[in-house]
């Protein structure tokens, strides 16, 4: 029994020591089953907040995909709408852009503009009702008059373009033709001796004789006088005195000697 005594601590040895250690215990189980709880509400509580969060990411995430993907279709549209509008990029729409200042003056021009229409149109009604005749004019058919007039202006601008296009080509065809007349007369005075020496040659002189011609006609020349010279010396000397004295050919020569009565093309030339 001692030895058990012994074995209880000293502070639970008094009566009731150990009731008051039970219910103390008791209580603070009951303070850490009550801490559990809240531990475990707040548990769930920051579960279901990250499930929120998750879900709030998730659409935030969405959301900016879709801000993204429409801000980029709002980029081509404007590009689009600024193209169509005549711009050639988004700089100079921007340029053309007007403050608010200048916005506001355009806009009271326009109103002033719209005031004297409507005075314009007060005076001509006025005009109208004091003018003897009230024949309306037909306004549609002068319209169309009008229509007609500028569509036969624009097709004459258009035939006055081409006709401008035609007379620079012309232009250019009477430069290009004065550019090779001149090449021409420059050519005629420096190869016009040659012409003339090749006329010549060709036959066209005062005798009509080529340098071909003449040619053979001075060998054919050469040749007589030789084969002259030759039956000379083959003759006897009486033949050749009696033939000199008379102005005959002496006899036993040939008739196209020198002696001969036809002369050839050159002897006629020289």
């Amino acid at each position: 029994m001692k030895e058990l005594e012994g074995q209880v601590p000293e502070a639970l040895r008094p009566p009731g020591a150990i009731e008051t250690a039970i219910d103390a215990a008791r209580r603070r189980l009951e303070h850490l089953n009550a801490a559990l709880t809240e531990a475990r509400a707040r548990a769930d509580k920051a579960s279901r907040d990250q499930a929120a969060a998750a879900e709030a990411l998730a659409a935030a995430t969405a959301h900016a995909t879709k801000a993204e993907e429409r801000a980029v279709e709002a980029v081509e549209t404007l590009a689009a709408r600024i193209e169509a509008d005549g711009f050639e990029s988004e700089a100079a729409y921007r340029e053309s852009k007007l403050e608010l200042p200048a916005i506001s003056a355009l806009a009271a021009e326009v109103e002033g503009f719209r005031t004297a229409l409507g005075a314009a149109k007060e005076r001509a009604a006025r005009a109208v009702k004091a003018s003897p005749s009230m024949d309306v004019p037909d306004v549609a058919s002068l319209d169309t008059r009008v229509q007609a007039l500028d569509a036969d202006i624009e097709r004459k601008s258009q035939e006055q373009g081409e006709a401008t296009e035609r007379l620079r080509r012309l232009a250019a065809i009477i430069d290009a033709l004065v550019a090779l007349a001149v090449r021409r007369e420059r050519a005629q005075a420096e190869f016009g001796c040659v012409a003339h020496v090749s006329d010549i040659v060709n036959g066209q002189n005062a005798h009509g004789i080529t340098l071909h011609r003449y040619v053979l006609g001075a060998l054919l020349d050469d040749v007589l006088v030789a084969a002259s010279q030759r039956l000379r010396s083959m003759t006897s000397g009486g033949s050749t005195s009696s033939a000199s004295g008379s102005g005959k050919t002496p006899a036993g020569l040939p008739a196209w000697t020198s002696w001969s009565s036809t002369a050839t093309p050159a002897r006629r030339a020289r």
